[in-house]
């Protein structure tokens, strides 16, 4: 699924349930994205870089910019939540990585 469709269908799916429709678009291709309840956003493209989104607020919720989070491997999935960011690696290794 392209970045710009996920992204926009998980604001899309948080909006409907505050009784609000954004329609902001964010460029790039994740394989898949993973919003925390702190509102924190990861996600995983096909060469299996690791980006988070910048500037999330309540009044921005697609924030402003996002950054490469350099892992030394390719991933594959991230889960993220209480401050830990879990990883799995593209050959299989699992790590837990804090901020």
């Amino acid at each position: 699924m392209r970045a710009t469709a996920a992204v926009l269908l998980v604001l899309c799916l948080l909006a409907l349930s505050h009784g609000v429709l954004y329609s902001y678009v964010i460029d790039g291709k994740l394989s898949m994205i993973e919003v925390a309840t702190d509102g924190s956003v990861f996600g995983v493209n096909s060469l299996g870089d690791v980006y988070t989104r910048d500037g999330i607020t309540a009044s921005k919720p697609e924030g402003n910019g996002r950054s490469n989070i350099p892992m030394g491997m390719r991933m594959g999935h991230v889960t993220y939540d209480l401050g830990c960011l879990w990883v799995v690696s593209k050959s299989g290794f699992t790590m837990v990585c804090t901020r």
